[in-house]
């Protein structure tokens, strides 16, 4: 809702969707992008409300589920080039579910922060990972989502117990935190800050540490393409001196990391390669775009199963000693 028409009606174009499901009050934002379009390709546009309202069979209806089913497109953000659908199978959303639970130990005792809008992959975990497992899930406003001191008063006010985050809004928290406020932010249900999007720098896991050494660190790292996270790293203890960069971490379960040369063959501990990402979670590709996804998403040579493929990160990366 908050995208400028332009960017709504360029996703209708190029995801060729037939129909447009929207809040009433967003109907005539909706309208207005479709009706960018050409008439051939304008999408209905139904108001979820007056859906509801009008009445219609409430009986389930049939369908045979398969886990590579496609589970959701969600668009990039266009930073590099224009903005591509990514196309995840529900097999590489509910891994992702799984090894979220997993990683962070997630359990109905746990009230999970929705901080990202859902245009962004990281909010698909955020909706339903506490759900798997019968816990709370706490939708985050959007404005407060993105004030640091707003956001660590909703923690405490509401008992929340994981956040996730960018690097950059944490220094602010931190920044808010350490002011001279009459209130203080001791956190006492958080137990860990996932941070996410960007490269996490060293010295501010030690602020963070330092500041509250019982709220454990995630750091993250994945891309749409790959069913969000595929790497995650906890931080418990301050960063030794000798660390410049935080590490992005293992695999989560039933993915893997390949760093590869220019003729994509694996390279040594140490050595700085490109990053490429196989498993269940790597996605079909980009919607409508068979060029782009030849591009990305290549056949995995390094894998057993038949139409394994690996997914092109653009990132560079090396293995540590350990």
């Amino acid at each position: 809702p908050l995208y400028p028409i332009s960017r709504v009606a360029g996703i209708l174009q190029q995801s060729k969707t037939p129909l447009v499901l929207t809040a009433n009050d967003l109907h005539g934002k909706a309208e207005a992008a479709a009706k960018e379009l050409e008439a051939s390709e304008h999408p209905l546009v139904r108001e979820i409300g007056h859906l509801l309202a009008s009445g219609a069979d409430t009986e389930n209806t049939q369908h045979q589920y398969d886990p590579n089913n496609l589970a959701y497109v969600i668009y990039t953000s266009g930073s590099t080039g224009t903005p591509k659908g990514a196309m995840v199978e529900q097999q590489g959303m509910v891994n992702h579910l799984y090894a979220k639970i997993k990683d962070l130990q997630i359990t109905a005792d746990d009230r999970i922060a929705q901080t990202a809008s859902q245009c962004f992959d990281i909010s698909v975990w955020q909706f339903l990972a506490a759900l798997v497992v019968g816990g709370q899930v706490y939708i985050v406003d959007d404005e407060i989502a993105r004030d640091g001191r707003r956001l660590l008063q909703e923690v405490e006010t509401y008992g929340l117990t994981l956040v996730e985050t960018v690097p950059s809004l944490m220094r602010t928290m931190l920044d808010e935190s350490t002011a001279m406020y009459k209130e203080q932010f001791y956190l006492p249900t958080l137990r860990c800050l996932v941070a996410t999007g960007e490269a996490l720098p060293v010295e501010l896991c030690r602020q963070w540490l330092t500041k509250y050494p019982l709220v454990a660190l995630m750091n993250a790292y994945g891309p749409t393409e790959c069913s969000d996270d595929v790497t995650h790293h906890m931080i418990e203890e301050i960063p030794s001196t000798d660390i410049v960069r935080m590490p992005i971490g293992r695999p989560v379960s039933n993915m893997q990391i390949y760093i590869l040369d220019k003729d994509r063959k694996p390279l040594p501990v140490g050595a700085v390669g490109e990053l490429y990402v196989g498993g269940v979670g790597v996605g079909r590709g980009y919607l409508n775009d068979p060029i782009r996804t030849a591009e990305a998403f290549l056949t995995n040579p390094y894998s057993r199963t038949e139409g394994a493929r690996l997914y092109r990160t653009g990132d560079l990366a090396r293995y540590l000693a350990d």
